[in-house]
């Protein structure tokens, strides 16, 4: 596990030193989170009372497991996980569900023997009107899930949303065979976020073109705040129905491209228009790593990547990257069609981010030190869009710096 990716967040937000937590998974447990509101189900382990009877709504009688909560909630229900290990496979294809673990990242999620969805978390516009209207406004906070073990081949992905503004916060996702977080377009899922996620290990161990850590599909959709290490695909992808996109305030660490701004395979993805006004702004991509990809241009920092053959395109080229930081990359940008990257480009800093603890495994801390030359390099805000108002430790930002992690 990314035991010290998780242990440089817990030391952030509770002030133990790390020293002393070295070797605990899951990480040291931060103050009891207050809920949101809502008519409210609760899950536990056998150990903590949970059976799978009732309509779990006390606390002194939860449910034993996520399905069986599941199939008691209704639209903008509550379920409240308490801090244990949970078999996955959670699907539902209702609307306004919060799925909330009270213990930040201490609900650990592992795959089942068997699993029909072949992911952790699946909030699923599959069988509505296609309009991206079944399953939106949900919300997955706060888990772990770990997708290694003997059973590791059953999850394909970690999270997958496909519903209007649904969004995915505060969660580790790792060592998944294929996408860890995916904001998927499929079923007309938009305005879909993905923000103060650490995300690590996905895709495998070889170079991958269809595995990625974090993947971006819809029109609007959003990342910031993430940090990504260890992908062999994209560390942060978007393609299909994507347009109209956000991403910011991001740190990505040994990815083969750190982020890819493509369009194509649009059939069936409710968009038109190819992916433009996205924008791509104040991230830190750093220590790209081949996976013995024998492309000859990888790894990158940006890429773009066009399908013209499937409806692919950049609409009027109103794409832009500003202030971003590309260190240790063979190809700081790379445009598989040739050329420049389409839309406006502005480089951002060159030199080594100057991370805590960088490994390429994930088992480093990735905040920076004193004097690194993402500290006030970045813009904000860009075209209307601001930086986040706290970093991924829960740090405010008095500057505009670069990456997930505030500067010091």
């Amino acid at each position: 596990m990314a035991r010290l990716v998780r242990l440089a967040l817990a030391f952030a937000l509770t002030g133990v030193a790390p020293a002393l937590a070295i070797g605990i998974i899951p990480p040291l447990p931060v103050a009891t989170r207050s809920p949101p509101s809502g008519t409210t189900e609760y899950v536990a382990t056998a150990a903590g009372g949970g059976v799978d009877a009732g309509n779990c709504q006390t606390q002194a009688s939860p449910c034993l497991t996520l399905s069986y909560a599941e199939s008691q909630a209704s639209t903008n229900y509550v379920i409240q996980v308490s801090s244990g290990t949970y078999q996955g496979d959670f699907n539902t294809f209702k609307s306004g569900l919060t799925l909330y673990c009270i213990t930040l990242r201490a609900c650990i999620l592992t795959p089942p023997v068997s699993s029909t969805r072949h992911a952790a978390v699946f909030f699923n516009g599959s069988g509505g009107p296609g309009d991206g209207t079944r399953a939106q406004n949900s919300t997955v906070d706060g888990f772990t899930i770990d997708g290694s073990g003997a059973n590791h081949a059953q999850w394909n992905q970690g999270i997958i949303l496909d519903g209007h503004n649904s969004v995915a916060l505060n969660n580790t996702v790792e060592h998944i065979q294929n996408t860890c977080v995916l904001l998927e377009n499929f079923f007309g899922g938009k305005n879909q976020t993905a923000h103060d996620n650490i995300i690590f290990d996905c895709g495998g161990p070889t170079a991958q073109s269809l595995q990625h850590c974090l993947y971006l599909q819809g029109p609007g959709d959003t990342a910031y705040n993430n940090l990504i290490v260890s992908c062999s695909g994209v560390g942060i992808e978007s393609f299909h129905g994507a347009q109209s996109l956000n991403i910011f305030d991001n740190t990505v660490a040994c990815a083969r491209v750190g982020i890819e701004i493509g369009s194509g395979s649009i059939s069936g993805h409710y968009a038109t228009g190819g992916n433009d006004n996205s924008i791509v702004f104040n991230n830190n991509i750093a220590n790209g790593c081949s996976f013995g990809s024998t492309d000859g241009v990888s790894p990158i920092g940006i890429e773009n990547e066009i399908d013209a053959s499937t409806g692919g395109s950049y609409g009027t080229g109103n794409n832009a990257y500003i202030g971003n930081l590309i260190f240790n990359m063979l190809n700081a940008t790379f445009n598989k069609a040739g050329g420049a990257l389409v839309g406006s480009y502005t480089a951002g800093p060159t030199s080594d981010p100057l991370f805590v603890n960088y490994q390429s495994d994930g088992s480093g801390n990735y905040m920076v030190n004193s004097g690194s030359p993402a500290k006030s390099a970045g813009t904000s805000p860009f075209r209307g869009v601001s930086q986040s108002h706290a970093d991924l430790a829960g740090v405010i930002r008095s500057t505009v710096d670069i990456g997930a992690y505030a500067a010091p």
